[in-house]
């Protein structure tokens, strides 16, 4: 593991393990812009998003892990179209974060899964550096399979002040907000954001600093960096 310090934003490069891939293809812009990106699926269908952060591990929202069993979820890596030319790799396990309930509300909404088989490292199929400095605002963009086979770039920002929170039409999302555990997500565009955009990764500078959760709330992931870095090394 490697740790870069710039002037105002420190990152965590997490570097892959080489291992076996299934699959090659000629690159494509998106994917070579976010090689970290995989979309997730549960008995074949389409669930949400996720990134790679190391070469066993990939990361999302609890929110995405709805479903059992564990063994039941695969991630497709390495293609801007998951169906075609993807590393398919079967997951083992999923770590949701312990104060995750969703009864209680939509904090805490991450989870690491750990893979059966170790990614390997190429041009289309990279792990994500994950931001360090928890910002108050940002202006983004956010990859995401959308519930569709092809990747897509969105525009937005993120931001945590009253007057995103003033916007929220969900008390709960409100308060996650507040509580400083989430970003408000406001769309550039006209895109319409929905369940194939869970766990979407929301990026600045080339640093995750976010995961699409829900109603236009992002989980923030600075404040989530210790638990992500402790669950993987309790966990080989």
């Amino acid at each position: 593991m490697k740790l870069d310090c710039g002037l105002t934003i420190c990152t965590i490069c997490v570097g892959l393990v080489a291992a076996k891939q299934t699959k090659r293809q000629a690159a494509d812009p998106l994917i070579t812009k976010y090689p970290f990106i995989v979309a997730i699926t549960h008995n074949s269908n389409f669930v949400g998003n996720g990134v790679i952060v190391a070469g066993k591990w990939i990361l999302s929202t609890a929110s995405v892990f709805a479903n059992t069993p564990d063994t039941d979820y695969q991630a497709h890596a390495g293609s801007s179209n998951y169906l075609q030319d993807a590393t398919v790799n079967g997951i083992q396990r999923v770590l949701k974060h312990p104060q995750y309930n969703p009864q209680q509300g939509p904090g805490n909404n991450i989870a690491l899964a750990q893979m059966n088989d170790i990614f390997l490292e190429t041009q289309l199929l990279q792990s994500v550096d994950l931001g360090i400095n928890d910002v108050p605002t940002a202006s983004t963009t956010m990859a995401t399979f959308g519930g569709t086979a092809q990747l897509q770039e969105v525009f937005n920002e993120l931001a945590s002040d009253e007057a995103c929170i003033g916007q929220l039409n969900d008390e709960a999302n409100k308060r996650i907000v507040q509580e400083g555990l989430a970003y408000c997500m406001t769309l550039s565009s006209d895109y319409s954001v929905g369940p194939g955009d869970l766990g979407a990764p929301i990026m600045s500078m080339d640093f995750l600093y976010a995961l699409y959760a829900d109603g236009f709330v992002a989980t923030r992931i600075a404040i989530y960096r210790s638990w992500i870095q402790s669950t993987m090394q309790e966990n080989p």
